[in-house]
This record gives structure tokens, sequence and C-alpha cells, in this order.
């Protein structure tokens, strides 16, 4: 007896097409959403003239600095003032609102550092050469800084609530950068004007206007 051949399975082929066209497509369209990138806010910036009383050398400084910023994530890295030639180096310091200050004797004398300024009152007593003290300065504001046995050792330094701030002269220009969209404070500092206030500065994604005319406020 002759027995019927057997014909052989077809091979399963087209399951596997389908799977294999789809999945090469699928990866390329998560890798398409994974590096677009997201919307960066744009940062805008004030910028203006200082006016006023004409001054000479020194008393022609002004530093602009803006009150409504967001404040850095953690404060910058200390700042220096140093005591030599029985004087304050630099006798001008613009600091961050939470910042300290190293202030190390590297003068051949003692000194005894203070405040008595409104923003920051200390005394460091009495200290020689080659030692130092520090000081942390948790508000905003402008402080003077004297040698109680040298009368005429005098620092100024202005902490600022975030950092966003221009060093300018009495008739030139200023521009504080990098500053996000919102209502902003400006002021002005003159060493013998002293702080001058503009009530309110508007920043919408670009350049905002404001000229300053210094008051004496000394």
């Amino acid at each position: 007896m002759i027995l019927p051949q057997l014909q052989a399975p077809a091979p399963i082929i087209a399951m596997h097409r389908t799977t294999t066209v789809n999945l090469p497509r699928l990866i390329c369209l998560c890798a398409l959403a994974v590096v677009v990138p997201a919307a960066t806010a744009v940062s805008g910036e004030i910028t203006g003239t200082v006016a006023g009383p004409a001054q000479d050398g020194e008393n022609s400084r002004v530093v602009v600095w803006v009150e409504g910023a967001p404040a850095p994530a953690t404060p910058p890295a200390n700042a220096v003032v140093s005591q030599k030639g029985i004087q304050f180096v630099p006798q001008l310091l613009i600091v961050t609102e939470g910042q300290t200050i190293d202030m190390p004797n590297d003068d051949n004398v003692a000194h005894n550092v203070f405040s008595m300024s409104p923003t920051k009152q200390f005394k460091l007593g009495i200290y020689p050469t080659g030692q130092s003290r520090s000081v942390t300065f948790e508000k905003a504001g402008v402080i003077d800084l004297f040698c109680s046995i040298h009368r005429h050792m005098h620092a100024v330094i202005i902490v600022t609530p975030s950092g966003h701030y221009a060093e300018t002269e009495v008739g030139k220009g200023y521009k504080v950068a990098d500053l996000p969209d919102g209502e902003y404070t400006v002021k002005a500092w003159n060493p013998a004007l002293g702080v001058t206030e503009v009530s309110s500065v508007t920043v919408t994604g670009g350049v905002a206007e404001c000229d300053i005319t210094l008051e004496d406020n000394s």
C-alpha cells in the first residue's frame, strides 16, 4: 500500500514582517520626542543714564541695583575686605544678600573693625596682624565700615538683594542685565549724595528704560 505524501506546512513569515516594520518607526518617534528642548524664558534688562550734580574723583561713582529679582539659590563665595596700609582694601565692595565677607588684618598694626549702620551693626574687637574676622550680611542695604583705632579708615559695603547691579558714574549710562519679566525697584548710591530710589520699573521681555536723577539723601 502506498501512503499519501504529506505536504510540508508553509513557513510563517507574515507575522514577523509586520512587527519588524513598525518597531524602528516607533523608536525614531520616541527619540525625536526626547531631544526637543523646552522653551526658555527671555531675560530682560534695565538701562538708563544717571544725572546729578557734577562730582569729582571717587564722588563721581554710582552703583545702581534692583530689588525684586530672584536671589541665587546659594550665596556667592566669601568676599574679602582687608586692612592694609592703615586703610580698607577695597574701599567699596558690592555683595549679595546672605554673602559673607572675610576681613583679614594684613597690616603691621592691630585694628578694630565696626559698623553702626542700621542695616548691619557689629564690632569685631581688636585683632592683630595675620588674624581675620568674618561677617555675614543677611539684609540688603548700605553699610559704612570703620576702625575704632584709626578714625580715618572708611569703606562702604553695598548689599544687593540678588546680585543684579551696575557700576557707573554721574552723567553716564548703566545697564542691569539678566532680569526676568517683572516689577522692580531701582536704587542708586553715590558717596556724596547717598541712596536715590525709583519707585517701579516694569520689564517685559526686553529693555526697560529708567533714567535716574540723584537726590541728596546723605
